[in-house]
Order: C-alpha cells, then sequence, then structure tokens
C-alpha cells in the first residue's frame, strides 16, 4: 500500500488506499532505521470515521516501582562506574550498586530513574534518579576484608526477589548473599548471608564516615542499615 523507504525526516510521509471487505485483516509493517532521531508511526482511516483512527502512542521515559523491585543498567548523572546497577525498591527507597567497587555511591528517596539517556541519541547522555535530593551513601567496598591488600568483593549477579535484591558475590574466595530491603523514609538495610566459611575478619560501614572491625565469628550472617 506504502512504501516510505530510504533515509529521510519523519516529516516525510506516504500515504495509501485499499478496498477491504468486512471483517478482520492482517497488516504487515516493515522498517529501518539507519541514523539521526528515531520515529516510527502508522494510521488509518476507514469509511465511517472522521479522521485518522490512530495517534502515537505516548512515550515514557520513566521507571517506577510499585510493589516489586525493579533494576536498570545504564549510566546514571553523578557516578562515572560501567558497571553501575541502579536498584528501585518498593517505598521508594532507591540506591545505584557498583558492581566493579562493590559499593553503593548513590541513593535517593522517591521515584526511581528517567531513562531517557539510554532511549535517545543512541544512549550517550546520562539517566537521572528522579528523587528530589541524591546523596552520596557508601564509597568504598560495602564488604571487605580488613587486610591491607584485600580486594573488592567479585560479583557474581543478581536476582529480584519480590520486594527485596539479592546480590550474589564472592570474598576472599568465599561465597556470600546480600539481600537489599526498604527502610521508607529510613534508608536500606542489607543483610549478609555467607554461604562458604568467613575468610577473615571484615571491615564494614559504621555511619556515614565511619567504619567498625567485624570478627570472622560474627560475620556468617549480619545485616547493616544504611541511613539516607
Amino acid at each position: 500500500m506504502v512504501d516510505n523507504d530510504g533515509l529521510h525526516p519523519d516529516t516525510q510521509t506516504v500515504r495509501g488506499e485499499a478496498e477491504l471487505s468486512a471483517g478482520g485483516h492482517d497488516f504487515e509493517l516493515r522498517y529501518m532505521e539507519g541514523g539521526g532521531g528515531k520515529s516510527l508511526k502508522i494510521a488509518w482511516s476507514g469509511p465511517l470515521s472522521s479522521g485518522w483512527l490512530t495517534e502515537a502512542p505516548p512515550v515514557t521515559n520513566l521507571v517506577l516501582v510499585s510493589n516489586r523491585a525493579r533494576a536498570f543498567r545504564g549510566n546514571l548523572k553523578g557516578q562515572t562506574s560501567a558497571r553501575m546497577i541502579a536498584f528501585g525498591l518498593p517505598g521508594g527507597v532507591n540506591c545505584a550498586y557498583d558492581a566493579e567497587h562493590g559499593s553503593f555511591p548513590l541513593a535517593w528517596h522517591g521515584d526511581f530513574i528517567d531513562a531517557a539517556g539510554s532511549r535517545l541519541d543512541r544512549g550517550q547522555n546520562y539517566n537521572l534518579p528522579l528523587g528530589p535530593q541524591v546523596e552520596a551513601l557508601v564509597a568504598g567496598p560495602l564488604l571487605r576484608l580488613s587486610r591491607a591488600d584485600a580486594a573488592a568483593p567479585e560479583f557474581l549477579g543478581y536476582k529480584l526477589a519480590g520486594a527485596q535484591v539479592v546480590l550474589h558475590l564472592k570474598l576472599g574466595g568465599a561465597r556470600c548473599d546480600q539481600t537489599l530491603e526498604a527502610l521508607p523514609g529510613r534508608g536500606l538495610k542489607v543483610r549478609t548471608v555467607f554461604l562458604d566459611p568467613v575468610p577473615g575478619e571484615l571491615t564494614v560501614p559504621e555511619g556515614k564516615s565511619g567504619s567498625r572491625k567485624l570478627a570472622a565469628a560474627e560475620a556468617a550472617d549480619f545485616t547493616l542499615e544504611l541511613p539516607f
């Protein structure tokens, strides 16, 4: 019916006509995109209509959270790591996790993410946290061995578990899970459970800038609260 092939602005449109019998009809739409902006629209009218029967559907770039946790991979304004994952938890508690360094550099209350940076201009822009105030949370590794040469935990993956997020990690050769749970209006609760023997004394955050030691015997299953 119509052929609008080739590179052209989205203001260039083509119309066609076909005589159809009463009832349902299948149609096929083929498209290509080769540069510049990205736009695709199709509309149709019939003998009983007063104009086009369709309108372009609204496009939203907002990623919101209701009763289940959500994850978003992509650049965030205010961070530079290539392995950043944002997690949105029910209750308006959101954080950014740096899988390269095992840290939580950003946190905010309110809505989750404006993902326009990943969806427009070939993902070259930053995505914006939607909270009214984005705060620094934990700059260094949340979980680390106390010895001076200790490396950041190895990130093995994550899963969304209803309203919670579970991070799968390995520290000093020992596997552990960290469960993230929202504390609405207060911050983030992180429970760490080792699946293998704890490899040594840990250093964990305390407050905004302090830290404390945790003996291996205490570290098999412990919980931290990260206020923001």
